[in-house]
């Protein structure tokens, strides 16, 4: 027998940057996702169905003497999760065309690699799946006013993927 049931929850996202007007670029932002609670779940109970909320605080520079090049540090909590930090880099090669590179790991991973570092490693320690490292490339192209990005990643991590992603807009 089927068994019919509901939830009613309210969530929105925000988020700003703030870019700077020198002569280094420089980008600061922020967002929260998910941010809100239940209304009423199919269990009457608000607390068993909480909604995955992270805020997220990043920045973003472009050295004055290499325009080319973007390096980026992000910062991101999740409830219920370690601190994940993400480091990041993009080289224009030709307009239009980018090399990135960047790295993510928890605040449990980096722990673990400080203690080994010293010497006291965790025979307990399990690799988080935020531990991972990206390679990719992307191209962007406008024609008759419809912009064309198509991004391909490589992800090394506990499960490694290839992303392809299309995005069109106008």
């Amino acid at each position: 027998a089927a068994t019919n049931v509901s939830a009613t929850g309210i969530a929105m996202d925000i988020g700003g940057q703030y870019r700077f007007q020198t002569k280094t670029q420089v980008i600061l932002g922020g967002s929260v996702r998910n941010l809100g609670f239940m209304v009423s779940d199919y269990s009457q109970e608000l607390d068993s169905l909480k909604p995955e909320m992270s805020a997220s605080f990043g920045v973003s520079v472009v050295p004055e003497k290499l325009p080319e090049l973007r390096i980026a540090l992000d910062l991101e909590q999740s409830n219920d999760d370690y601190l994940n930090y993400k480091a990041g880099a993009e080289y224009q090669v030709v307009p239009g065309f980018f090399l990135r590179a960047g790295y993510m790991l928890s605040q449990k991973d980096l722990e673990n690699a400080f203690k080994s570092f010293s010497g006291s490693s965790s025979d307990t320690y399990v690799k988080s799946n935020a531990n991972t490292f990206s390679l990719g490339a992307g191209f962007v192209t406008t024609y008759n006013g419809i912009t064309t990005n198509i991004d391909a990643a490589f992800l090394q991590s506990l499960d490694p993927c290839f992303a392809l992603t299309f995005l069109f807009s106008y």
